[in-house]
């Protein structure tokens, strides 16, 4: 996998306040926002249609997600929780 954007956001969550992420993509430019600050934009050379996405927390975070898509009436909006990772077996 090659990293297309990368930029630093300290202290950019916290665990007691939700946060909204706003995400754009057409013609190959995907933008994405929090609150009304853009983070970051990329212009893809090459583009591609989007038919799927995924939305993930790491380091055995716990998240909710709450998942628009307000340009398209098929998606209506979803909650998906990204659970505690549980133990492997014997590791813990």
């Amino acid at each position: 996998m090659c990293l297309k954007v990368h930029v630093d956001t300290p202290q950019l969550l916290c665990k007691d306040t939700p946060k909204k992420f706003v995400i754009f993509w057409r013609d190959g430019l995907i933008e994405v926002f929090s609150e009304k600050t853009k983070l970051f934009e990329w212009k893809d050379s090459s583009p591609f249609c989007i038919s799927h996405y995924g939305v993930r927390t790491c380091w055995g975070a716990v998240g909710n997600w709450h998942i628009h898509g307000a340009a398209d009436d098929q998606f209506k909006s979803k909650i998906v929780a990204t659970p505690k990772p549980k133990p492997l077996k014997g590791k813990g």
